[in-house]
């Protein structure tokens, strides 16, 4: 009986979490510049891609969906890594990339929408 409460008790944690898969478009607050997304969900798990345009992506790794809160990694070519933290609500999300750069924290905000 307490596994089989546990168990509803995480299925239920998982229904609350929003939904990230499919392509996402917007862009930086400043420079304004565009952002994209091609998300896959599986469970609390989030693989896909970003990049500044459809044609040019690069892998995400650490993706994570808590909630209305998704986390990712996304390592340039340059091998400096950024930390992607977005709040989704529906088909649109807000966040901001981070990534340090020679002892110092460099944020940018960013927004998306849901285009497929």
């Amino acid at each position: 009986m307490k596994h089989l409460l546990i168990s509803l008790i995480l299925t239920s944690f998982s229904l609350l979490a929003a939904d990230v898969s499919g392509k996402w478009s917007g862009s930086w607050e400043a420079p304004q510049r565009p952002h994209y997304m091609v998300l896959k969900q599986d469970g609390e798990n989030v693989t896909g891609t970003a990049g500044p345009e459809a044609g040019y992506q690069l892998n995400i790794s650490k993706g994570k969906i808590t909630g209305d809160q998704l986390t990712f990694d996304v390592t340039l070519e340059n091998g400096m890594a950024m930390h992607f933290t977005f709040k989704i609500d529906g088909d649109t999300c807000t966040g901001q990339g981070q990534i340090e750069n020679q002892g110092q924290t460099v944020v940018m905000k960013l927004s998306a929408k849901r285009v497929n």
